[in-house]
């Protein structure tokens, strides 16, 4: 339950994810749009595990990213205190990051790479 409310507290402060359907088969995901993109890493990939307890086990989220900097700065400051922690306490810690970063509240700043967890 503590997961879930963390997930929609990240959803809520980025303000850009998008679930979309995955297609085993293909490897591949269609957006609302038409658009397909191949799989990819992403530096929400911490997050699956519980983001599938959730959504189901068929339905991932999607990101967009405009900005230069924010997947290397987000992705730093979460490795130096990802150490030993739970997968609820990164969740709770990337919240906490992208709210008082400020990058949650100006969506052309804070989006991430085209690319599916």
């Amino acid at each position: 339950m503590e997961a879930k409310s963390a997930f929609k507290n990240f959803f809520n402060t980025l303000k850009i994810l998008q679930l979309v359907k995955f297609n085993p088969e293909k490897g591949k995901i269609e957006f609302s749009s038409g658009r397909i993109a191949f799989l990819g890493e992403d530096i929400l990939t911490l997050f699956q595990s519980e983001l599938e307890k959730i959504v189901g086990e068929n339905y991932k989220v999607l990101a967009y990213d405009i900005g230069k900097r924010l997947g290397l700065n987000f992705w730093k400051c979460l490795e130096k205190n990802f150490n030993g922690k739970t997968s609820e306490e990164k969740i709770k810690l990337a919240c906490k990051f992208l709210t008082y970063s400020g990058w949650g509240k100006r969506n052309k700043m804070c989006r991430f790479r085209k690319q599916i967890l």
